[in-house]
């Protein structure tokens, strides 16, 4: 059955509350509460309960909760599945990082299964760390939505996923100017991709829905990437020559690159055939397909008797991640050689010792 929320509830989720490093988190929370919003404090890391303390907490050992959180998240896998798909993608992230963003997967699963049918209509979370991981995946399966409050902290030293993250949120915070440019210059970064037409156009707002969301898009314009490059010579003994080039980094508009070299000549004519994918399958591990062919003609007489020698490469490279070697590489090649009828008596040996 569809988890929905009904109400308008706020959540405001923190890593811990309350926290004696963080007292604002209270005020943030009095202030909402002050403007007629009912605002219910959650803690991801369990905090010591009193009198004056009553804050629910998303973590638990205990085993049920954690089976409870799987079977929602493969009921509800449509919901969610773009963003499982995006722990597995390219990125900066460690494969730590991403298996223990599966497990705040299944925190996130929880939490919506703690807040169902309680009428919550949006999720603030407090800090880009695990929190807003979890409260991303909660507000996917509640099918509401969810905001966050980023400090340098958040940017600098712990940005892990943090592009997926402000990709599902509807509406981020910037504690201070230095953190609102360098959230800007993220998305400028498009632009050193050399795809698009730079400088880009300032973004766009646009509302969104009846709750109060808001539209950030950038408007691009890709570029001519590819090149075409080509040479003749003439040369007294070998005569006419030349190459031809053809070079496309951004094949289809999906940073593929795609390599064509033929040089051809009198004695000479060589292929080559290149293709990268730097994700291949929308995954994390690249590759790169390599093709060549080679003929050579050597003249072995005044008379012009050639001797033809044919060589073809098949080369593959598999890497996982920008920081780790390659994974696998496999080349074939193999040589024939081709000499006119009756001119192989006249070939000399060779004799290896």
């Amino acid at each position: 059955m569809p988890i929905q929320a009904k109400n308008r509830d706020v959540i405001y989720l923190s890593n811990r509350f309350p926290s004696a490093v963080e007292p604002y988190v209270s005020d943030e929370v009095g202030e909402l509460r002050r403007c007629g919003i009912t605002v219910t404090p959650w803690s991801v890391w369990p905090v010591e309960h009193n009198a004056s303390n009553k804050t629910d907490t998303v973590l638990t050992w205990r085993p049920w909760a954690w089976l409870s959180a799987l079977l929602i998240c493969v009921q509800r896998r449509q919901d969610i599945q773009g963003i499982i798909r995006h722990i597995f993608r390219v990125g900066p992230e460690s494969w730590g990082q991403r298996l223990r963003a599966l497990g705040h997967t299944l925190l996130g699963a929880r939490l919506a299964l703690l807040l169902r049918n309680k009428g919550v209509r949006h999720i603030h979370v407090h800090h880009g760390y695990l929190g807003a991981w979890i409260a991303m995946v909660a507000a996917r399966l509640l099918r509401i939505s969810y905001s966050i409050t980023l400090h340098g902290s958040d940017l600098l030293l712990r940005p892990t996923f943090l592009d997926v993250k402000l990709q599902h949120c509807a509406i981020c915070f910037a504690v201070s100017e230095f953190n609102r440019n360098y959230l800007i210059r993220s998305y400028q970064n498009i632009g050193n991709l050399n795809f698009f037409e730079t400088p880009m156009p300032a973004p766009e707002t646009r509302p969104s829905g009846d709750q109060g969301d808001v539209d950030i898009v950038f408007n691009v314009k890709e570029k001519r990437t590819g090149n075409v490059n080509f040479g003749a010579s003439m040369g007294q003994g070998t005569g006419l020559g030349g190459f031809i080039g053809l070079d496309q980094p951004n094949l289809l508009g999906r940073c593929k690159r795609a390599q064509l070299q033929w040089q051809f000549g009198r004695y000479l004519n060589d292929f080559n055939a290149t293709y990268s994918d730097p994700n291949i399958r929308q995954s994390r591990i690249s590759g790169s397909f390599s093709w060549s062919l080679s003929t050579q003609s050597h003249a072995r007489s005044p008379a012009e008797t050639k001797m033809h020698l044919m060589t073809w490469a098949l080369s593959c490279d598999l890497s996982i991640g920008s920081e780790t070697s390659c994974i696998a590489t496999s080349q074939l090649c193999t040589t024939s050689v081709r000499t006119p009828p009756g001119a192989l008596e006249a070939t000399p040996r060779f004799i290896a010792r």
